[in-house]
């Protein structure tokens, strides 16, 4: 399955993510700590396998960044008709520099693959687009233990991943690129397809930018 990658197979990949990547699961994340807010910002949005769960919601405007433009391009054609959503090829540090803010930011499934010096950039990166009240939520894979039964540990045989991380190594990095922790949780992943068993567990943490002595960032 290594073969089967988004810059690859874009449309492949998308299409095996919605059979057995539990796409259902992973909006269900992506939702479960949003309150309401406006402009959503996701980044590592791939082909926008996500993005479906924020085109349904009434006055969200959505960006999806990646900096994998073939997925990129897949996404802005599937969701060409929906005029609240747009895809950006571009990282988080690059698109800091436009001067957008938004009030709820989504990291899913992006730092289990880049090391932590990486991860911790990318997560401070967010900081530039982020407003005073902006709530992150990062959702990853959590790694494997000992324990796990043999379902598993097949299903995580297909994960390309190198970086995969205990809630409390995730943990350690959101605190370390300076977030103020809200909550850590781990919750099942199934695969979408009724009558089969749960296959990934994944952590999600949720937090926030500290507010900051002078008026450097800005309100929505």
């Amino acid at each position: 399955m290594a073969l089967l990658t988004q810059t690859k197979f874009a449309r492949l990949w998308l299409i095996f993510q919605h059979i057995i990547g539990g796409t259902a699961d992973k909006r269900r994340l992506a939702l479960r700590h949003w309150q309401g807010q406006t402009n959503v910002l996701e980044v590592g949005c791939s082909a926008g396998n996500i993005a479906g769960a924020f085109a349904r919601l009434p006055g969200v405007r959505y960006t999806g960044l990646d900096v994998d433009g073939a997925a990129i391009k897949l996404a802005q054609k599937r969701f060409a008709a929906h005029h609240r959503l747009r895809f950006l090829h571009a990282s988080a540090e690059e698109h800091a520099a436009c001067g957008d803010i938004y009030d709820y930011i989504l990291v899913a499934g992006v730092l289990h693959h880049v090391d932590d010096d990486m991860a911790v950039s990318l997560l401070t990166a967010t900081r530039g687009l982020a407003s005073d009240d902006c709530r992150v939520v990062i959702s990853e894979p959590e790694a494997l233990r000992p324990d796990d039964n043999i379902i598993f540990k097949c299903f995580y045989r297909l994960e390309q991943g190198q970086y995969l991380r205990s809630r409390q190594s995730l943990l350690a990095l959101a605190q370390r690129a300076g977030l103020e922790i809200a909550s850590a949780e781990n919750h099942d992943v199934g695969t979408g397809i009724p009558g089969l068993p749960v296959v990934a567990r994944f952590s999600v943490i949720v937090g926030g930018w500290p507010a900051e002595p002078c008026a450097g960032r800005r309100s929505q």
